[in-house]
């Protein structure tokens, strides 16, 4: 309450005083108005009696209510100045609101001031000598069973009213029974309804914006809230004044916890701390876990841990995830008895399975040897790797012969390749076959050899033949130029159509060159290719 404009005292009066003692106590029932409107809330109430309007001396004690409920602007509350308080004197009541004084004093007025006179003769005053405009007469109406004193008069008559067990509407503290079928405890209207405990808020129904919806109910800390342009969502409870449980989405729910935070519609928090969730149809729990997206999954032990698209399960677990075992030692952790452990399917079929045995099947479900792996389907190099095909001159053959010397040069057929005859014979041209895995990729093409003769250059290729028998272009191609007798290695890196194809091709290291050949040898020839795919 920022400032209380106004006080109004609606009602004095005395608690019951007896024949032979009098009380100095006395119920001060008052009005709380700020800023023109009926006050409802927590205050801080003190009252101190004077002996003047202002100034003045304090009589008694002073008389603090803390933290008073004041509910539709209306406050009670008993006081008691002392015995010596009221000796005829005049005497004005000062009331303080949250540390401020209302002004003016309330003069405590003749009439009950007068009911604190001690000495009264029994029956020295009766119904003709009091004025029934100023004090209520002595009550002497009764109600009979099954009715209750719903209002008492001047007069001292009664108003009675039926119980609630009788048919009646009120509520009874100890139960009611023999409802009828409407019966209901709430509002007739749009007003929420609060109830509290200890003066404090503990549960508050309210209706949505939507008449055709449902209503909000909010637990916890007063703190904790969901605004009235939503409908059909709960707090449960939880909640700290500085960190409040919040809902802003319809159909939601957050079950407790602290500082929890419902953006989306149709979404869950169950408990813990600081969880957030912006998409619909979404969970969120732990602590810091934030399903930003919809139809999301979020689980967190601490920290910050946020989705980062819609349709997600996720979870960050430090100790690990157990099925089966709550002790697990791996971030998954499944443990079970016995039987089959794991099974991956895809469109209705089995590609991954972990049998009772210990074996792992892979691309089906048929059983594995124990404790080993069945893999149906090629498996493939997650990185390239690098492998070498090496050829020796006997690898090669012309027409239906063969060049079976390891030193290719020395002969064939009984002839010196380094003579005129090798071109008369029309054996210039010869080929070794080559097997390279399916879909590797070639990467180098060398050749080694020695030629002393400069004016007979070797042409050596790496090409390929289609199953037809119809040659394609070559792969590869190495061409020697100039004499040394020393051993020399010529290389062909830019490799046309690298990519091994054995469905549809054959591949081969042709080796030609012209008549007068001098002294040449081949070596061997080498074939440099990465396996990425396929084993």
């Amino acid at each position: 309450m920022n400032s209380i404009r106004r006080m109004l005292a609606v009602l004095v009066y005395f608690a019951s005083i007896g024949a032979a003692a009098q009380s100095a106590s006395f119920t001060y029932q008052g009005q709380l108005r700020d800023a023109g409107q009926p006050f409802t809330g927590i205050a801080d109430l003190e009252f101190r009696l004077y002996d003047e309007l202002t100034g003045g001396t304090q009589i008694g004690s002073v008389q603090a209510r803390g933290q008073w409920p004041v509910e539709d602007g209306l406050f009670q509350v008993e006081l008691n100045f002392g015995g010596g308080a009221f000796d005829g004197s005049d005497r004005f009541l000062e009331i303080t609101v949250d540390g401020a004084p209302l002004s003016p004093r309330q003069k405590i007025t003749a009439t009950p001031y007068a009911l604190l006179a001690t000495g009264l003769a029994a029956g020295s005053v009766g119904g003709g000598s009091v004025d029934p405009t100023a004090v209520q007469l002595r009550v002497t109406g009764t109600c009979p069973p099954g009715q209750y004193i719903a209002q008492v008069l001047q007069s001292g008559n009664v108003v009675c009213e039926v119980d609630q067990d009788s048919g009646g509407t009120a509520w009874n503290l100890g139960g009611n029974a023999g409802l009828s079928a409407g019966a209901y405890l709430g509002t007739a209207d749009a007003t929420p309804m609060n109830i509290r405990v200890d003066g404090k808020r503990a549960m508050r129904y309210e209706w949505g914006f939507s008449s055709s919806g449902a209503p909000n109910i909010i637990g916890g800390v007063d703190a904790n809230s969901i605004p009235d342009t939503n409908e059909a969502s709960v707090i449960a409870g939880g909640g700290l004044a500085g960190a409040p449980n919040s809902i802003v989405g319809n159909g939601s729910a957050i079950g407790g916890g602290i500082g929890n935070v419902v953006d989306g519609n149709w979404s869950v928090i169950p408990g813990g701390r600081s969880n957030q969730v912006d998409g619909n149809d979404s969970v969120a729990m732990g602590r810091g876990a934030q399903a930003n997206h919809s139809n999301v999954f979020v689980w967190n032990d601490g920290g910050s841990f946020a989705s980062t698209g819609p349709d997600q399960f996720l979870i960050d677990a430090a100790g690990g995830v157990g099925i089966g075992t709550n002790n697990p030692s791996d971030q998954l952790h499944i443990s079970i008895p016995s039987g089959d452990a794991m099974r991956v399917q895809i469109g209705g079929q089995t590609r991954f399975r972990i049998h009772d045995n210990g074996g792992i099947s892979v691309g089906v479900n048929s059983g594995p040897p124990a404790n080993g792996l069945l893999v149906n389907g090629d498996i493939r190099y997650s990185q390239p790797r690098t492998r070498w095909l090496m050829l020796s001159s006997g690898s090669f053959v012309q027409g239906f012969g063969s060049a079976s010397s390891y030193d290719f040069s020395h002969n064939f057929g009984g002839l010196t390749l380094n003579e005129p005859a090798f071109c008369s014979i029309g054996a210039n041209s010869f080929r070794g076959a080559v097997q390279i895995p399916h879909g590797a990729i070639v990467r180098v093409f060398r050749a080694h050899l020695t030629e002393d003769d400069s004016d007979a250059n070797l042409r050596i290729e790496l090409r390929r033949v289609r199953e037809d028998g119809d040659w394609d272009d070559f792969m590869a191609s190495i061409v020697t130029a100039g004499a040394n007798s020393s051993p020399r290695v010529f290389e062909d890196a830019s490799i046309a159509t690298p990519v091994i194809d054995n469905e549809n091709y054959a591949y081969f290291v042709t080796f030609f060159g012209g008549c007068n050949l001098g002294s040449t040898t081949l070596h061997s020839i080498r074939i440099e290719y990465e396996l990425r795919d396929v084993l």
